[in-house]
Order: C-alpha cells, then structure tokens, then sequence
C-alpha cells in the first residue's frame, strides 16, 4: 500500500488511511482495519518526527 496509498490525519483527529489504486475516489477509509494498525503507527510515528528525521542522511 505504500505506493499508490494516501493518508491523513484529519483536522479533527480523525485517521484516514486509503489504497488509491483500487479506491481512487477515497470512498473506503482503512484506518480502523486491524490489518493496517502497524502501517498507521509507522506512518504516525513519520509525522512526528518531521520532515527532517524523513531525509536521507549525508555520508
């Protein structure tokens, strides 16, 4: 799901997790599947570290 996958955290808390490769038109919310829990706290833990901890390192 990660290519061709969206998410969102709403501006009232509220998840949204969609596969835009069978659900284009984001009609079928994923977020509270059991099956996607890990997904969503790897995609939450992301967005609080921020953009930075999202770059590559520099060697």
């Amino acid at each position: 799901m990660a290519r061709g996958g969206g998410t969102a955290l709403g501006a009232w808390g509220l998840d949204e997790l969609y596969d835009h490769r069978i659900d284009p038109k984001e009609m079928n919310n994923l977020a509270n599947r059991p099956e996607h829990q890990a997904l969503r706290q790897r995609l939450a833990d992301r967005l609080q570290a921020g953009w930075r901890a999202a770059r590559p390192e520099r060697g």
